[in-house]
């Protein structure tokens, strides 16, 4: 039996704005069969249910998306079987999901009803010490990164300088012409997914660029380290895909959420990859279209900002450098948090747990296939 695809995302990220989450967009709820939301403390099982599932579900042929930890990149967030509008998520902080539709869709597993709460209790002021270490360890990387977008867009500035935005509306134009010129529109509610493709982990800087687009039929790479080019065209593509009705998934940039960075056109199976450090993009194939929106830049003119823009990428590496130390920090004392947990943990019933939640789910896709 063929194993079914698995996709890889971030549904949420570490951000210049602090912990953003976009778990509420990862799949729409209104329209989802089955959505299990996971409650328990640190090192109570999460992932690896979610890990053994998915797997499971994946063996079977069927396609899945697993959601990464930007805390932990050894740590799953949840799996979304997209066919059948199932999920499994992790509601516990800092990604707090409660149930929206409970009883018909949502339904909790408590895995704190799992552990030995007097274990636990004696271990009180360690918890309380190490939630605190780690909360000022995000503290000060959430400042690195606000102090590192304020490096970026300063840099960004001086490319908008030298920018020529003539140039730059006719190629999007040229674009937008490519990809609409001969498509119908659809008379419906576009559906959004907002995510990350990339993030800023306790590991370093990592993507999944190469795993999200490997299935994109027509694919647009775009390069060049001007911002500008790249959010014009991306906004202007993503505003009339959906005046057109069109289904799409939007990918943010860690470093500044509110900006658009990657973009796919499900209904139309088109694709656009920002390919520029730390995410470049390794995996062109045959077909794909690269373009170059640095060759809009006034050349003589950017000769006058190179010094100050190779200073700003310096200090950008090692302020973004000094954000993933602190993750990392963070990382190795809710290490030391789980082991707490761990060992008071009742793993026979966390297992039975995740057999209840594998069988529903068959039952579920069984019954779907009848």
């Amino acid at each position: 039996m063929k194993v079914g695809y698995i996709r890889r995302i971030f549904p949420g990220g570490n951000t210049s704005k602090g912990y953003m989450s976009f778990f509420d967009s990862v799949i729409f709820w209104v329209h989802a069969r089955k959505i299990f939301v996971l409650k328990g403390g640190p090192g109570a099982g999460k992932s690896n249910i979610i890990k053994k599932i998915g797997e499971n579900i994946a063996k079977s042929g069927i396609d899945i998306e697993f959601l990464h930890c930007t805390a932990d990149n050894n740590s799953l967030d949840g799996v979304v079987i997209p066919q059948y509008g199932i999920a499994i998520i992790d509601g516990t902080a800092p990604h707090m999901t409660d149930p929206k539709y409970p009883g018909c869709v949502d339904e909790i597993i408590n895995l704190g009803e799992l552990w030995d709460e007097k274990g636990i209790r004696k271990h009180k002021r360690d918890i309380i010490r190490l939630r605190e270490e780690i909360s000022r360890c995000y503290k000060k990387g959430y400042g690195y990164l606000k102090t590192a977008k304020n490096i970026y867009d300063e840099m960004q500035e001086m490319y908008s300088w030298v920018t020529e935005e003539g140039k730059m509306r006719r190629i999007t134009e040229e674009i937008i012409d490519q990809i609409f010129r001969d498509v119908t529109i659809k008379e419906k509610k576009p559906k959004q997914r907002h995510m990350f493709a990339s993030a800023i982990t306790s590991g370093g800087l990592m993507n999944f660029l190469e795993n999200i687009f490997e299935k994109v039929e027509k694919r647009f790479i775009l390069k060049g380290d001007a911002a500008l080019p790249k959010t014009y065209l991306l906004n202007a593509v993503l505003n009339i895909a959906l005046m057109k009705g069109f289904d799409v998934e939007v990918f943010h940039c860690p470093l500044s959420p509110e900006k658009v960075e990657h973009l796919i056109i499900r209904d139309l199976n088109i694709g656009f990859i920002t390919s520029v450090e730390p995410h470049v993009f390794n995996g062109e194939k045959t077909g794909d279209l690269v373009i170059d929106l640095d060759e809009i830049l006034v050349k003589s003119d950017l000769n006058n900002y190179r010094e100050d823009i190779e200073f700003s990428k310096m200090i950008l590496e090692q302020v973004l450098n000094k954000a993933v130390d602190c993750f990392r920090e963070a990382k190795v004392l809710h290490g030391k948090l789980e082991s707490i947990y761990t060992t008071n943990m009742d793993f026979k019933k966390v297992d039975q747990k995740t057999e209840y939640i594998y069988e529903t789910i068959l039952s579920l896709i069984n019954t779907s296939d009848e």
